[in-house]
């Protein structure tokens, strides 16, 4: 059986590639694929000055371990990392 990990994390983002787990997958993989949001200045005519994203526990930590569970299926995933941010996020 795979393996996988999700992490649902109310301090700062810190890299997922800093832990030496992922180390060892960077090892293994031949690519990788990541998700980078950013906040927008301006949406239409609205200035945004930062988002605040919350978690909902054990019903995101439930999902998040779906999503890698549905991920580890797929012909050529090695692993799965995900890191679920909340908290305030300024504009970049």
């Amino acid at each position: 059986m795979k393996s996988f990990s999700s992490s649902l994390n109310i301090i700062p983002w810190t890299p997922c590639f800093a832990n030496s787990k992922a180390q060892i997958i960077l090892e293994k993989a031949g690519a990788i694929g990541t998700f980078t949001g950013i906040v927008r200045a301006v949406t239409e005519n609205t200035r945004t000055e930062f988002l605040e994203f919350e978690s909902h526990g054990e019903l995101a930590q439930k999902k998040m371990d779906e999503i890698c569970e549905d991920l580890k299926q797929k012909d050529g995933i090695v692993d799965v990392l995900m890191h679920h941010r909340t908290g305030i996020i300024a504009i970049w």
